[in-house]
């Protein structure tokens, strides 16, 4: 019986194990693209998001678009299921501002706990606002309502696009977003449109 329970909280574990992350801010003008293992992004905000972390040193290296020239490289410690904030000043030097714990609820919604043990709710993590607080996912929550007061999907398809090009979303919000459209079509025409858009496709 032992043996079974044991399998079962094995299996329970790995299933709701979940990765680090890590956020960087760049505190410079330009336009840079960023590595980390075999992550690559760019970005028009000089903001970054890695996921799917594993726990030790993670190596950032970080490149001036224009020039392909080395801004930043170094490696930073993260730890299991953590969330590494970070800002690098106009000279290249990285500070880290927060190390957060994560607890994920399930695969698309977490509660982070900063230093001072101030929980926040992320359904979200690709917010506007560069703390990821609340706000930004009531504003998000705010664009659902105007969408459920759409009767056609045209009209949904339209606001949708506009607010997406506005900004970019996770494949989860895009999802939701879709949940929306009363037909196939609009939920494809919807789809396709905002993959460009996506920013963990």
């Amino acid at each position: 019986m032992k043996k079974i329970l044991s399998i079962f909280a094995f299996i329970a574990i790995t299933h709701f194990t979940f990765s680090s992350e890590l956020f960087v801010k760049i505190n410079s003008q330009g336009s840079f693209y960023a590595m980390l293992g075999i992550q690559n992004q760019s970005s028009n905000t000089n903001v970054f998001r890695f996921f799917d972390l594993n726990q030790g040193l993670a190596n950032l290296s970080i490149y001036k678009n224009s020039s392909n020239a080395l801004f930043y490289s170094g490696s930073i410690n993260i730890d299991f299921n953590q969330r590494v904030v970070c800002e690098i000043d106009n000279n290249g030097n990285l500070s880290v501002i927060a190390r957060e714990s994560i607890n994920y609820i399930n695969w698309y919604t977490c509660v982070t706990t900063n230093s001072s043990n101030n929980a926040t709710w992320n359904t979200n993590t690709n917010n506007e606002n560069w703390n990821n607080n609340n706000n930004n996912n009531t504003g998000f929550q705010a664009f659902l309502k105007v969408l459920d007061e759409e009767s056609f999907d045209s009209n949904k398809l339209t606001k949708s696009k506009s607010y997406i090009s506005k900004t970019s979303l996770s494949a989860s919000q895009i999802a939701e977003i879709m949940t929306r459209f009363s037909f196939d079509s609009g939920k494809l025409d919807w789809a396709k449109y905002a993959y460009q858009y996506c920013y963990d496709k």
